[in-house]
């Protein structure tokens, strides 16, 4: 058992509702590729196929999507701060990164004096090759704001398709 601990506490992205931090992982899977996602009644689960993320993705700041325009997350610092308003929330997480499984919480360290995320990553006794994120204790009204907030989930009639996108209804 390994266990990452960062100086974020309960008060950092304290603003973001639920959908917002969970459009990070949106955008992380996106960037990613080869997706899938599943809703449930109270969860919500997103995979990148044959993806394993090095422990530094927990490290704010550093990405290895800086200066690629193609990418929607560079800046290094929306896997963590999305940990931290979840937690804050009431709303579960579980990371599944391949062959390693990565609990966050929210922990007292004696250093700081105060409950900071930690991030205890374990040995996914399942196995797998996969980056899989399962955020549950959701409500229905959560699911539905994701739903709305990201154009993925939505089944939209395409207007005008171009080389650059297309324009949606």
């Amino acid at each position: 058992m390994k266990q990452f601990k960062s100086n974020i506490t309960k008060g950092f992205c304290m603003q973001w509702s639920v959908s917002k931090a969970i459009n990070e992982y949106v955008s992380n899977m996106i960037d990613e590729g080869n997706y899938g996602f599943t809703f449930g009644a109270d969860y919500v689960e997103f995979v990148n196929y044959n993806v394993k993320l090095g422990a530094k993705a927990l490290l704010l700041g550093l990405s290895d999507k800086t200066n690629d325009d193609s990418k929607i997350g560079s800046f290094g610092c929306g896997l963590s701060q999305s940990m931290a308003s979840l937690l804050a929330q009431n709303v579960d997480i579980l990371i599944y990164n391949a062959d390693d499984v990565w609990t966050p919480s929210f922990d007292f360290d004696e250093h700081w004096g105060e409950e900071t995320l930690t991030v205890t990553e374990t040995n996914n006794i399942c196995g797998g090759s996969d980056y899989r994120v399962v955020i549950s204790n959701l409500s229905e009204e959560d699911i539905d704001e994701i739903k709305q907030r990201c154009l993925i989930f939505q089944d939209r009639e395409v207007l005008h398709q171009t080389d650059i996108g297309s324009i949606i209804n």
